[in-house]
């Protein structure tokens, strides 16, 4: 798999229709507050992003899909349920139409549809 936030990676895959990611969005000051099961069992480069880059991964793949998402193509991405409105807006800012955010089972806006 290609590093999305390497700027050579992504000139090296496809333009696509459909891009569907749990990126890390755990800002790391919540380490301390998650549950042991997740600490335990999940790679921390997996979960955590840096306290003052918490849009790090959603700011690749805006900069990526901007150029390489074909037509009618879809993005879906989990985000933190504090950030769904400033995922949003950085895929605004790439002149993206459709934004919808979508609530969880819990009623936490944690999904983003982009087209």
């Amino acid at each position: 798999g290609a590093n999305i936030l390497d700027a050579t990676q992504q000139r090296l895959l496809p333009s696509v229709d459909l891009i569907v990611s749990n990126p890390p969005y755990i800002p790391l000051r919540d380490k301390d507050t998650m549950e042991r099961n997740v600490l335990d069992y999940e790679p921390h480069t997996a979960l955590f992003v840096p306290d003052d880059d918490a849009l790090l991964f959603y700011k690749a793949f805006a900069d990526f899909t901007a150029h390489r998402l074909h037509a009618h193509g879809s993005i879906y991405l989990e985000v933190h349920e504090g950030l769904a409105a400033e995922v949003a807006a950085v895929f605004k800012a790439k002149g993206f139409p459709s934004i919808e955010i979508r609530k969880d089972m819990q009623g936490k806006e944690r999904m983003i549809r982009i087209a």
